[in-house]
């Protein structure tokens, strides 16, 4: 799924500038960074790219289009994943109900394989006992998980994922990195992810686009993205990262 910016910025209603102007070419099928520290507009610049700008938040000049021309996506094409996994969770359904709404369930109200292999990739149980459960009896990590098992049921041609690693171990972002590979190499899903992690940054991905100030200070390629650093913003995520001179690495 192509998605073209051309000059987007974004701007307060009294006119101070939150993002941009900037410009992206997304192409079908490739897997782009966002990366950046917090207050970046990583976040801003995905809820732009779907149309869907907080309060307070208005276009000031340039656009977003998708394939054939639309200023929004069509909605079985794309998945978002917020970093509040509880915004794409309805509180008063269980689990197992949202998967029926997904088309997780069969006739019969059992997981199918589709389901039940997300679930398994990602850590998650498929027994009664926890899909009988609510939301807010989770915790952050296997919200942000099952979160993502509904947005792949759905086999979105373009996948939006803000900071998805932020609440989860080591293991858990393992199988969160190594499904969402599994997923670009068999269906050529692509992804637009934001992160503050450099680690993150580098696996599995085309393009990386370091924001700073609601800028795009750099685009690299991961290979160079140590070494090719340039900008201080950019050079400040490798410190972080790497830690003290004689301490272990360190993930943002």
């Amino acid at each position: 799924m192509d998605v073209q910016i051309d000059q987007l910025a974004l701007r307060t209603p009294s006119g101070r500038c939150l993002l941009g102007p900037l410009s992206l070419e997304l192409r079908s099928g490739e897997c782009v960074v966002l990366l950046g520290p917090s207050g970046a507009g990583k976040s801003l610049l995905l809820t732009a790219v779907l149309g869907l700008l907080p309060p307070g938040v208005e276009c000031g000049s340039g656009e977003v289009r998708w394939r054939g021309g639309g200023r929004r996506p069509e909605w079985d094409a794309c998945a978002w994943l917020p970093q509040d996994p509880m915004l794409a969770l309805v509180g008063s359904l269980t689990l197992r109900d949202h998967l029926r709404l997904m088309g997780g369930l069969d006739r019969r109200g059992r997981v199918t394989g589709r389901a039940g292999s997300l679930l398994e990739g990602l850590l998650l149980s498929s027994s009664d006992g926890f899909l009988g459960c609510v939301p807010r009896a989770l915790s952050g990590g296997e919200a942000q998980r099952f979160g993502l098992v509904l947005a792949l049921l759905g086999s979105p041609e373009l996948l939006l994922l803000d900071e998805p690693t932020a609440s989860l171990d080591p293991a858990a972002s393992d199988a969160l990195l190594g499904l969402l590979r599994a997923e670009h190499q068999c269906r050529g899903m692509g992804w637009l992810l934001s992160t503050q992690d450099l680690e993150l940054a580098q696996q599995g991905t085309d393009r990386v686009m370091v924001l700073s100030g609601g800028q795009v200070v750099e685009v690299l390629r991961p290979p160079l993205l140590r070494s090719r650093l340039l900008t201080p913003c950019a050079r400040q995520l490798v410190e972080a990262a790497e830690g003290p001179p004689g301490e272990a690495p360190l993930l943002v």
